[in-house]
């Protein structure tokens, strides 16, 4: 997997505070303003290099019998045949997400959402072999949340995502990041509602099966991170509060 090289220093994602994307310009104690610009121009490049990047094959070389279902900037996923797990390799369009410390680091932010979330989270075990960093995961067998409105749900999915929300805010709240979900309000014909990403609904429970990001934006620099903390924790907010008291 070729190196690729960057227009400035950048470290890799990592949910420690005080490790920063753009660490280098935070420690010359670069404006908030030239972070910005920096951030943009990081931007800017990750979205070249991965509409440049060639899909992964649909068959990986370690594993013969092996299907492509699916595949993000960090991680392809692939079906082991007359198994019920699921591999994750990485997807050949950033270097880093090889390297044996992004793993770690992916290691570590599983280890935060289980402590909190528990039976939410995908069993995961985390490996590297012939050099590859290779995630083994329990196949979910759902279906991504797309839209959720509070009023129609079951009272069992309301309990599960009542525990999440209170799991998300507590793991904010003790580490300034939390996993990338994407929450955010929606309307759908006319219908007002939530929409969830990254988060697969299994029965009724929602499953987190991502715990990285390779942009992870509680991690950029000071002042994003905390943008991020008032912005996504409000939003974890409202939600909470809607499910808490919306009525069937």
């Amino acid at each position: 997997m070729k190196k690729e090289k960057y227009f400035y220093p950048v470290q890799f994602a990592n949910i420690e505070k005080d490790e920063w994307r753009l660490g280098k310009s935070v420690c010359y104690g670069k404006s908030n303003a030239m972070l910005i610009l920096k951030e943009n121009a990081l931007w800017r490049q990750i979205e070249k290099i991965a509409n440049e990047a060639t899909p992964p094959p649909e068959t990986h070389e370690a594993f013969s019998e092996s299907r492509l279902i699916g595949h993000g900037w960090e991680w392809a996923v692939y079906q082991l045949q007359n198994e019920n797990n699921v591999i994750k390799v990485p997807a050949g369009i950033f270097w880093e997400v090889n390297d044996v410390k992004y793993l770690e680091n992916t290691e570590k932010a599983y280890n935060v959402c289980k402590k909190y979330l528990g039976e939410l989270v995908v069993e995961t075990s985390f490996e590297r072999s012939n050099g590859v960093n290779l995630l083994r995961q329990r196949k979910i067998e759902g279906e991504e949340i797309d839209f959720i409105n509070i009023s129609r749900i079951s009272n069992s999915l309301r309990k599960n995502l009542i525990t999440t929300s209170e799991a998300m805010l507590k793991i904010l709240g003790e580490y300034d990041w939390m996993p990338d979900i994407h929450l955010r309000r929606e309307k759908k014909n006319r219908e007002k509602g939530w929409h969830v990403h990254n988060l697969l609904l299994e029965g009724d429970n929602p499953m987190f099966f991502d715990f990285t990001a390779y942009y992870d934006v509680f991690r950029l620099y000071p002042q994003r991170m905390k943008e991020e903390i008032i912005g996504k924790g409000g939003l974890w907010k409202e939600f909470l509060s809607e499910l808490l008291y919306t009525k069937e």
